[in-house]
């Protein structure tokens, strides 16, 4: 799978870095100061190699970066037509208990993305910690894998 598929979008990254989030990821869009060839991904370290030719740097998140700055309780997933053929839509992201279809994307990064956008914007995340937030949750409501056994049976 090509690496353009596994991160978000230059225009999602973009709007990302707008929004004043953190700008730490593996991956990076960025472009030449003399604007001679389009966007392009780097990696964090070549980043570093050659600080003054690149104008500006996007973090180009992937899936699982995507992951950790979401809240807990938003999933990606597979969207299908089910009327007549069942035919792939693209990828939607939606919070577990939401029953509202989510709009569907090229790839699952950009459906991650285009959520934390979405969260920022409606400001229902802290853009410094958008995994600090207010919800129903304690520590005590979730489940340990040491602890499966407790509540699954046998495993």
């Amino acid at each position: 799978m090509k690496l353009e598929y596994q991160v978000i979008s230059l225009e999602i990254a973009k709007k990302l870095k707008k929004l004043d989030i953190i700008q730490n990821s593996l991956w990076y869009w960025c472009q030449y100061a003399d604007k001679r060839t389009k966007a392009f991904l780097i990696t964090n370290e070549q980043r570093y190699e050659n600080p003054g030719i690149y104008e500006s740097y996007y973090s180009a998140f992937t899936c699982a970066e995507l992951g950790e700055l979401l809240p807990w309780g938003y999933i990606s997933c597979k969207l299908y037509n089910t009327a007549g053929k069942c035919e792939f839509l693209g990828w939607g992201c939606q919070e577990i208990e939401d029953e509202k279809d989510s709009k569907p994307y090229s790839t699952e990064a950009n459906a991650r993305g285009s959520m934390l956008i979405y969260l920022l914007e409606n400001n229902l995340i802290n853009k410094d910690n958008p995994i600090d937030i207010a919800d129903e949750h304690e520590p005590d409501d979730f489940v340990g894998l040491g602890d499966m056994e407790d509540h699954c049976g046998d495993a």
